[in-house]
């Protein structure tokens, strides 16, 4: 019997056989609604922190101090939980009891005391329903419908079906051989981003090099101002306000704590992790639990195979202390990195504009067409690039920009002794070292990626035997534009293409940021066209073949708006 005028219909096409492993906890945001567990937790909290200062000579870090917060913190909400599933145990046959109520009221309509206990157990079951729909919902990130348009059956599928397209079910190991067998698919997952993360050795005496890399380079630096911003002390407000920024429903770290909950006990929360944020500076450290990021894997999709691990993308799950600490130094980041970084690159810099870098890649094929110009338009692909940039060339870009030693320890801090854990279908891998690389879901990690391929850009940029389209006198001769690691080279002829790969060469040997030449790939334009691809060192398209770049499909002979697939 159906109490509902909205039901959808889900329709299951196959059975996920794959065994799932334990779920991790994270805060229930529903109780955030529950004056009975926002005093319970005030309570917890206060009493923790007044056996705290009580023992404040018993030896023990700040940061151990944090973390055995956090561990109170989610022993009190489990307890809670288990409490509330207590009190709703009979939730589960409120059904079949609304059932049989409607059937004594169709066979007694004038009784008032049916009617009544009718009415009440029905608004019971569509509140216990709607709260469990409501979780379903965040969790599988859906927008929220219009009320009376809720289906706790929907988001609990939507849920599910969410979560079964991220899981792995087979995957080609270092052999190339399929191997199904989840805990064989975990530890090959494992071992590809614990080699990944590996130092490369061949990676020495970085900042050296970069000095010598950048010799004669004229480039913007921090101001004397624009240096004492950054490098000032992390302060309470500043930490309040970076947690303000992070998202509600962004999924927590391992330690299972949202952000709504640090929102709604930052009262209490705000000075114990100052403390622990002081004491991890002057160590040159985070805590272990703030170090450690659980890495889920997205698939790509675009047509490609499940079975090999480049066609997913790794995001790290931080916890939100973490986030805190990162998001701080995100905002001072973004308040600098327009005085330092050309206009040529716009990912991640707030302000900047996608769209300028393909008008300007269309603009410089369409006048080389029309004025029958020699040109080259290269897009050049690196090999996990965030997951590969070397630790050490980080810090000596912050030195060449001029930040200074407070703002550079603080970054460090960050990077220092960091591990990180695979995760899939619920299972969760021993944790191991990161190297090198940066965290894809850090606050800060792409405005760092920017600064170290920002060196880059200005070599070649300065580069006097690249010409790049001078022809086609365009302002300040643009040689090439950049979305983050997205790099498109606009040049005049094959003698511009050696010596930029030259260049990127020796950044490589700088930065860990390999060219993926296979993937790399270059058009003649213009009077070039009908040119013979005879450059060994890179992949070719011809003039009428499409390459998409910046998301935009681009070819020698037609306009981006007139290209049918940018339409479809």
């Amino acid at each position: 019997m159906g109490h509902s005028d909205h039901r959808a219909v889900v329709s299951k096409f196959s059975e996920d056989d794959f065994p799932r492993g334990p779920s991790r906890w994270h805060f229930n945001a529903s109780y955030i609604n529950d004056n009975q567990f926002l005093q319970k937790m005030n309570n917890e909290i206060e009493e923790f922190l007044a056996a705290q200062d009580q023992n404040l000579d018993n030896g023990v870090r700040k940061r151990n101090k944090w973390e055995l917060l956090k561990s109170h913190i989610k022993t009190v909400c489990m307890q809670y939980g288990r409490y509330k599933k207590m009190l709703n145990s009979e939730s589960g046959d409120r059904e079949k009891q609304l059932d049989n109520i409607a059937k004594q009221l169709a066979n007694h309509p004038e009784d008032v005391t049916v009617q009544k206990h009718y009415e009440e157990c029905k608004k019971r079951l569509e509140i216990e329903q709607l709260v469990k729909a409501r979780g379903a919902a965040v969790r599988s990130r859906a927008k929220w419908i219009e009320e009376g348009d809720r289906n706790t059956k929907y988001f609990l599928n939507l849920e599910k079906n969410r979560s079964s397209s991220n899981v792995i079910r087979h995957i080609k190991n270092e052999r190339n051989e399929i191997v199904q067998n989840p805990g064989k698919v975990l530890s090959t997952i494992k071992n590809f981003y614990d080699k990944l993360f590996s130092r490369d050795k061949n990676l020495r005496d970085t900042e050296p090099k970069l000095n010598t890399f950048m010799q004669r380079c004229q480039h913007p630096t921090l101001t004397q101002e624009e240096r004492d911003a950054c490098d000032t002390h992390i302060t309470i407000e500043e930490m309040g306000a970076a947690l303000k920024q992070l998202n509600n429903e962004s999924s927590p770290g391992c330690d299972g704590i949202t952000a709504v909950f640090y929102k709604t006990f930052w009262r209490l929360l705000k000075a114990p992790l100052f403390d622990c944020f002081r004491e991890c500076l002057e160590v040159g450290e985070l805590s272990i639990r703030q170090r450690r990021g659980i890495i889920t894997l997205i698939y790509k999709g675009k047509n490609t195979s499940r079975d090999e691990l480049g066609n997913w993308r790794p995001i790290t799950l931080t916890h939100v202390d973490y986030k805190i600490y990162t998001k701080m130094l995100a905002l001072r980041l973004q308040q600098v990195i327009k005085q330092i970084v050309n206009e040529n690159q716009c990912g991640f810099i707030k302000g900047r504009n996608i769209a300028n870098q393909i008008r300007l890649i269309d603009d410089v094929i369409k006048v080389a067409d029309e004025a029958n110009i020699d040109g080259l338009v290269v897009s050049l692909d690196y090999q996990k690039a965030f997951d590969t940039v070397n630790k050490e060339c980080i810090m000596a870009a912050l030195k060449q920009c001029n930040f200074g030693p407070n703002f550079i320890q603080f970054i460090k801090t960050m990077l220092t002794n960091t591990q990180s854990a695979v995760t899939n279908a619920g299972w969760v891998s021993e944790w191991f070292p990161s190297q090198r690389g940066i965290r894809q879901g850090c606050c800060v990690s792409p405005l760092l990626f920017v600064l170290v391929v920002e060196l880059l850009a200005i070599k070649i940029r300065e580069d006097d035997e690249i010409k790049g389209p001078l022809a086609l006198k365009l302002q300040d001769n643009i040689k090439f534009v950049q979305y983050a690691d997205d790099m498109t080279l606009l040049l005049k002829d094959e003698n511009d293409l050696n010596r930029a790969l030259d260049i990127i060469d020796s950044f490589s040997n700088i930065s860990g940021l390999r060219l993926n030449k296979n993937k790399s790939l270059a058009m003649w334009i213009g009077s070039s066209k009908t040119k013979d691809n005879t450059h060994q060192g890179i992949s070719w398209i011809k003039s009428n073949q499409n390459r998409k770049i910046l998301g935009i499909y681009f070819n020698a002979k037609t306009e981006a708006s007139k290209i049918p697939e940018n339409w479809s």
